[in-house]
């Protein structure tokens, strides 16, 4: 399984979701497999998003394997995990949540264009979502991309519940706008609570106490968020960004997030964090959300905005206009501290240079216009990419004052890995000025990068600039 399964995943990852459908699809249907066999194929399938492959690989595993407690496992809950589909209990979600709410009042075309603005995600593209009954009574559902753009006509008819419609987040140029958690009650839990009262209030009240935690602790973060009743079975805490940051840095502080959260998450319930990817290809377009406040075509629930007592809120459009729009220097705020709450304690520091020492790293960071560029950028955006931390570790990581600037820098750039962070002073051959222009060109290209060193037959290297510090 391992080739073409690392295939389609390779394919997922980048955006292009309909090709590893496809290319799974094509192997499915020339491999032998039986009972059990089908199950990993299965959950590659729900993976990707594939969900008609996925509980195709199901039944079949249930029909030739009928005994087998593994099948009859991951078919509970691989379904649920596939909203609700092929479940025994098909009208289990409204026994376990509150009666539908009202439509939202009209909106005018203001606030229709404050709506597309806040969750209009990648341009030119919507999906919408679709619904099929089958002979078994049970459904499949699925989304469709529709290559047009998402218009006030359009999200007017989402909001009326004529149709259900998703929003791709990352936009062409690799960046998001917004980001979103989404906590679900598992199937086998929703389920539980469908054929017992008392379950039923225990399972609400875990999710109402997770709901509370996630917006608590997002919000000590400094991330004000949007809390959703998805109108099936979970909350979205909707983050609307002040301005658009990359998708591979939200995606990355996801990641940390989710495993914060997790932590302390009820076995009841699941967490996932959109954008899933980090970027798509020019020809992909990545994992979608359904849009707010429309309605749920399996459950018929409306989605709601929900106040901080879990109430319905009369008036959505007034609260997404008032919510507070999050800086990108929050969520990077944020990313450090779930890192560092993460992270072992930094070793004790070593003695403090001499201030020959640190006259050679100044003359050489003065010296060395791409140097003090990459420091520059760094210390600004907080971010720093992979050859530009080659560049500093073996130039500045040579000089005994070169380790506390680097660290520094380092932990303060969240996407950066602690096993990257220096520990001691390098030795041999520090980087020659032609490995750095070949490291990172985007920056020798736009600055001085020609030093003239009084000695032609010295190795050249930005250390040269340290040659009679004192």
């Amino acid at each position: 399984m391992d080739a073409p399964a690392s295939d389609v995943r390779a394919l997922a990852a980048s955006g292009r979701l309909d090709e590893a459908e496809a290319l799974l699809a094509d192997h499915l249907s020339t491999q032998l497999r039986h009972g059990e066999a089908r199950l990993g194929w299965a959950a590659l399938a729900a993976e990707i998003g594939s969900v008609s492959l996925a509980l195709d690989e199901l039944r079949a595993a249930a029909h030739e394997a009928p005994d087998s407690a593994s099948v009859a496992t991951a078919l509970a809950d691989l379904a649920g995990e596939l909203a609700d589909l092929g479940v025994e209990h098909p009208c289990a979600t409204p026994t376990v949540f509150a009666p539908p709410a009202p439509p939202p009042t009209e909106p005018d075309a203001a606030t229709l264009a404050r709506y597309l603005h806040a969750f209009g995600g990648r341009e030119g593209v919507h999906a919408r979502q679709w619904v099929s009954p089958q002979a078994d009574g049970t459904l499949r559902q699925g989304y469709a991309p529709q290559q047009i753009p998402l218009t006030p006509r359009l999200a007017a008819a989402h909001l009326a519940g004529d149709c259900s419609l998703g929003t791709y987040l990352i936009r062409l140029d690799d960046t998001v706008t917004f980001f979103v958690i989404d906590l679900d009650i598992r199937r086998k839990a929703l389920a539980a609570a469908a054929q017992d009262h008392q379950e039923n209030r225990r399972v609400r009240q875990v999710l109402a106490a997770s709901t509370a935690a996630i917006e608590a602790r997002l919000g000590a973060h400094g991330l004000a968020c949007i809390v959703e009743d998805s109108g099936h079975k979970g909350r979205h805490f909707w983050c609307l960004l002040q301005a658009p940051m990359a998708a591979d840095l939200v995606h990355r502080f996801g990641r940390a997030l989710l495993a914060a959260l997790s932590a302390d998450l009820p076995p009841e319930l699941s967490l996932e964090f959109f954008p899933k990817q980090g970027r798509v290809d020019a020809d992909g377009l990545g994992n979608l959300i359904k849009l707010p406040l429309g309605v749920h075509p399996v459950s018929g629930r409306r989605s709601t905005f929900l106040d901080r007592a879990g109430r319905p809120v009369e008036t959505p459009w007034a609260t997404l206009a008032s919510t507070r729009r999050v800086a990108p220097v929050e969520v990077m705020a944020a990313f450090e501290a779930l890192r560092a709450d993460a992270a072992p304690p930094p070793p004790s520091p070593a003695e403090a240079p001499t201030p020959q020492a640190e006259a050679a790293l100044r003359k050489v960071i003065a010296g060395c216009p791409v140097v003090a560029t990459i420091l520059t950028r760094a210390a600004e955006t907080r971010r720093i990419g992979h050859d530009e931390r080659i560049v500093l570790l073996h130039s500045l990581g040579h000089l005994a004052a070169g380790l506390g600037p680097i660290e520094a820098l380092f932990r303060a750039c969240p996407e950066v890995p602690l096993r990257d962070v220096p520990a001691k002073v390098r030795r041999g051959h520090p980087i020659s000025c032609a490995r750095i222009r070949a490291r990172v060109p985007h920056i020798t290209a736009t600055v001085a990068c020609h030093c003239e060193f009084p000695c032609l037959g010295e190795y050249p290297s930005p250390l040269l600039h340290a040659a009679g510090a004192t």
